[in-house]
């Protein structure tokens, strides 16, 4: 048979269609696939939805592979359990836009429920939130653009461990939850970091906290951003090896905060004149801070306001103060101490003119052992 050359033409337009409608519809099947969202508030729930596992330790419900989008109007959370004692674990689901809350758990069985490898974003309050329910695992999230980041209230001995979270107002919040582990999380742009209010024996450690803080920002109200990590009422804080910068208030505060472990950090670029500090200690007493790097903050190193009992060895100061150079200050505070008393080996500082003892602005104290070299570098 001869075909004409419009005929061939006209074929090939045809079998162009089919074969892209082939690899297309079902592409566009599955982006518009929407799961409903889940609601469990007891153990005999679970029996509800078509899960893998038992609900034992280890044959864990998996609750997995799940998109929910919230519907237009609509409230309440993406995922929400309570009052259940059988193990779960919530993994790679991508929840968007829960004017609550993305994941929210409430009064679930010790060491039951796991939290992992989740997308969630342009949420309104909770992005991930958990209420009396220890040993709760939060690991490699990555969540943005809502109020809490993570919030654990009543959540003892849980873990929160390499997440991603940015673009919110408080990246994480632990509160009265005692011995819960903060590490390896990434956190930008947030207003505040990492907070811990009335919670005692929690490690804060290989963070990287970087503030929303820019000279754009200066004079918008960013002065008025918090901490990178703030710890209120928050006794026996490990905080250690983490990065903290580009927040107006501080790199670190302690307020009302007492026999804390403050070491190992890097607390430099802290923007702000007013509170743009290292680290600022208000009312809190018998802390060590040793071998941080603090350095390039606007408003100074270190600010201690009614703050006693504290001892500051082997940090190095470096390039504090804009335009004029403070790299510590006590105001209203007694008998702190700025060395090492064993070694005798005190701070480094880098106005230092190598009249011994440095002075300590704004008190009677000084380092009387300065460092000649940054112990940092």
């Amino acid at each position: 048979m001869n075909w004409s050359r419009k005929q061939v033409i006209l074929i090939s337009i045809v079998l162009s269609v089919v074969v892209l409608s082939a690899i297309l519809v079902p592409v566009l099947v599955i982006t518009l696939r929407t799961d409903d969202p889940i609601y469990i508030a007891s153990d005999e729930d679970f029996l509800n939805y078509d899960f893998p596992g038992s609900g034992t330790a280890v044959d864990p419900f998996i609750i997995e592979d799940l998109f929910i989008k919230e519907k237009p109007d609509a409230l309440g959370f993406a995922i929400e359990i309570k009052y259940t004692t059988s193990h779960f674990i919530i993994q790679n689901c991508e929840f968007i836009g829960y004017y609550w809350g993305s994941i929210v758990l409430n009064q679930v069985a010790k060491g039951t429920a796991k939290i992992l490898n989740n997308n969630l974003h342009d949420f309104g309050l909770y992005c991930i939130a958990c209420f009396g329910s220890d040993e709760i695992i939060i690991a490699n999230n990555t969540l943005s653009n809502g109020y809490y980041g993570i919030f654990l209230e009543e959540c003892h001995n849980s873990l929160v461990e390499d997440n991603t979270c940015h673009s919110t107002v408080n990246g994480i919040r632990v509160t009265y939850s005692d011995s819960v582990m903060i590490q390896n999380n990434i956190l930008s742009l947030n207003d505040y970091g990492i907070y811990n209010l009335a919670s005692s024996n929690i490690i804060i450690q290989n963070n990287e906290v970087l503030g929303r803080y820019s000279s754009e920002s200066a004079g918008t109200g960013s002065d008025m951003l918090g901490p990178a990590i703030w710890i209120v009422s928050g006794n026996r804080t490990l905080i250690t090896n983490n990065t903290c910068s580009f927040h107006p208030s501080a790199g670190i505060k302690l307020r009302h905060s007492h026999f804390c472990n403050v070491s190992f950090n890097i607390l430099r670029d802290n923007r702000g004149t007013e509170e743009g500090m290292g680290i600022f200690l208000w009312k809190s007493n018998y802390s060590t801070i040793f071998y941080n790097l603090i350095s390039s903050n606007d408003a100074g190193g270190t600010l201690l306001m009614y703050s006693y009992n504290n001892t500051f060895h082997h940090n190095g100061f470096v390039d504090n103060g804009d335009g004029v150079i403070y790299h510590a200050m006590e105001y209203y505070s007694e008998f702190n101490i700025w060395y090492d008393t064993l070694l005798l080996e005190g701070n480094f500082w880098s106005s230092w003119d190598y009249l011994i003892p440095y002075p300590i602005e704004g008190s009677i104290s000084t380092d009387p052992y300065p460092l000649s070299s940054n112990p940092l570098t």
